[in-house]
């Protein structure tokens, strides 16, 4: 027999209109939400620590304990204490914090006399700087003006005056205008192969050379220090420096038949044709004559005598003035 469910007393829910569809229901903000935002804790926060930063900061650049108050230098002897201070551009009221180390070492470097210059900051107020000096190879004097001797860096650059009794290869060439520590009155190429002739000259030859002299028109001649001299004619472009070789070369042939050691002061050793090798004495500065000059020199080969450069001990003139590389 089947039983009955017993029947709820609670009225009946009609499904139907439980899940008839209903319209989306509006979001309207409370008034609570609609406020304006406060200033919260985060913020409050985050604007002391910026005004603590730039307070510090401010602090850091005004305050006396930390700007510069010394610089040291190590490995400057040509270049004074004063002088590095006035080219690096720093000051006693400037800031430890601002000083660019790369700026001042490539304005130090700016200077003459320094080849390289490394800075570094040491806390809480010194700047040390080392230095490395360009070496001279030579000393240079203009001819025709009143200018001073200086030594020549490798580069042909004038790094100062040279006192008179220096002991370097000595160059006597055309007056520079304008020749002052940082100009250039011979070009870095033929300063460079006249070094390396004197430099190899003694193992080559037995001999020394003292000084070079240089024309006007560019012709070099040398002096050793038994006193003759030797003509290398014109060395200015490339392709005269390149001529050296040969010369040399002629040179060597020509020791090995006559000593050098025989030549004497006065006389000059002519090696402009490295075929015609030469020697005779030092031409005057006057014109020649209209009569050809005899020459009783031994040569090397059948070629003519080649013509003379000028005296290498010329009057000064204002036309020997060049500029300044």
């Amino acid at each position: 027999m089947k039983s009955k469910r017993p029947r709820s007393r609670l009225p009946k829910r009609d499904w139907r209109r439980t899940h008839r569809g209903t319209a989306p229901r509006q979001w309207a903000p409370s008034a609570r939400r609609a406020k304006a935002p406060s200033l919260s804790l985060r913020g409050v926060l985050i604007f002391t620590l910026v005004a603590f930063e730039v307070g510090l900061a401010v602090w850091v650049v005004i305050n006396p304990r930390l700007a510069v108050a010394s610089l040291q230098v190590q490995g400057a002897s040509h270049v004074t204490q004063a002088e590095l201070q006035r080219a690096s551009g720093l000051s006693r009221h400037q800031s430890i914090f601002l000083v660019d180390g790369g700026a001042v070492g490539r304005r130090l470097a700016a200077l003459p006399w320094i080849r390289t210059a490394q800075v570094r900051v040491q806390l809480p107020d010194s700047v040390q700087v080392s230095v490395e000096e360009w070496t001279p190879v030579a000393t240079y004097q203009p001819i025709g003006v009143n200018t001073p001797t200086y030594y020549l860096s490798p580069q042909g650059e004038a790094l100062g005056v040279a006192p008179s009794t220096a002991s370097l290869l000595a160059i006597r060439g055309p007056g520079c205008l304008g020749l002052t520590p940082g100009r250039s009155p011979i070009d870095s190429r033929t300063l460079t192969a006249l070094v390396n002739i004197q430099r190899g000259f003694p193992d080559l030859f037995k001999q020394v050379i003292t000084s070079y002299q240089i024309g006007s028109d560019g012709s070099v001649f040398f002096t050793t220090a038994r006193g003759w001299q030797g003509s290398l004619g014109r060395v200015i472009t490339p392709e005269d420096i390149d001529a050296l070789t040969s010369k040399l070369a002629s040179l060597k042939s020509y020791s090995a038949k006559q000593d050098l050691n025989g030549l004497k002061p006065g006389q000059i050793l002519y090696l402009e044709d490295p075929l015609a090798v030469a020697v005779g004495p030092v031409p005057q500065a006057t014109p020649p004559s209209s009569s050809p000059r005899a020459s009783a020199s031994p040569t090397i080969g059948s070629s003519p005598q080649p013509s003379r450069p000028a005296s290498p001990n010329p009057t000064p003139s204002s036309e020997a003035l060049v500029q300044c590389l």
